[in-house]
């Protein structure tokens, strides 16, 4: 009885410890290390279709439409979880397994556990070279609050059409709605496709704000604009997608995609 009595403690010992260690590898499994992600899709020439995009073999973001994102744009930032580390990316037109954008199992991207990303799918299906073939770019979101009084604003550029036709590229104007456009002064210059202006620090104004966008090279041809009077309260941040036309309507930019980052 007492050989038992002596060997117990031990024996608690070691399951304590192969409790623990358990206990650290479920909280190293868990959704918190988790990526999470939304995908835009930008590509030109689908004759109204949508897009599957694919990761890993699975079709985690079915029936994405032209000109618009997955988890669709709200007045809420969401995301849809997928596995950290060493990920493959394909996208088929929406019904299909074959015509993937890219080659060939499709392209690997590196994603970090516990962060957000923007993933940009732009350029024309069915062009299999250049600077017009399908891409993708992936975006690191910025989640963390702004100062008290500020909000955060940044825009993408999703535009086939404008990389085609301002090689320059585009000047962004974020003003205080109502506010006269200075074009000496941009709040980014020179804009391409797959590009972001980075995160923007704007002081929150109960009228909102206006995106105004011109080439590069007139910035006084302010040939774009959207009012964003919504855009008002501090602490939040957003991204802007510019996307195009659809092919019906192949030139100039459509309505933006306004996306949540932190409301």
């Amino acid at each position: 009885m007492r050989r038992l009595l002596r060997a117990l403690p031990l024996t608690l010992t070691i399951t304590a410890l192969a409790v623990a260690a358990l206990t650290l590898l479920a909280a190293g499994c868990g959704s918190g290390n988790s990526t999470q992600l939304r995908v835009v899709n930008a590509i030109d020439d689908l004759n109204g279709g949508s897009l599957d995009v694919y990761f890993n073999g699975s079709d985690t973001f079915p029936d994405i439409a032209a000109g618009q994102a997955l988890p669709s744009a709200g007045s809420a930032a969401t995301y849809t979880p997928v596995p950290s580390g060493s990920d493959t990316i394909q996208a088929y037109p929406h019904g299909a397994s074959s015509g993937g954008l890219f080659s060939n199992p499709g392209a690997n991207e590196t994603l970090n556990g516990s962060t957000q990303y923007t993933v940009l799918l732009g350029g024309q299906y069915g062009i299999t070279a250049g600077t017009s073939a399908p891409n993708l770019w992936v975006l690191t979101d910025n989640n963390t609050a702004p100062a008290t009084g500020y909000l955060e604003v940044r825009v993408i550029d999703g535009s086939l059409w404008g990389n085609q036709n301002f090689t320059s590229g585009f000047d962004i104007f974020l003003v205080p709605y109502g506010t006269i456009i200075n074009p000496s002064n941009p709040s980014f210059s020179g804009l391409s496709l797959g590009q972001s202006t980075g995160y923007l620090s704007l002081q929150a104004f109960s009228s909102g704000y206006t995106l105004a966008v011109a080439p590069t090279s007139d910035p006084s041809d302010t040939f774009f604009s959207q009012n964003y009077t919504s855009v008002t309260t501090g602490g939040q941040i957003f991204t802007i997608v510019l996307v195009d036309n659809n092919s019906n309507q192949p030139n100039g930019l459509a309505t933006p995609l306004l996306l949540t980052d932190l409301n």
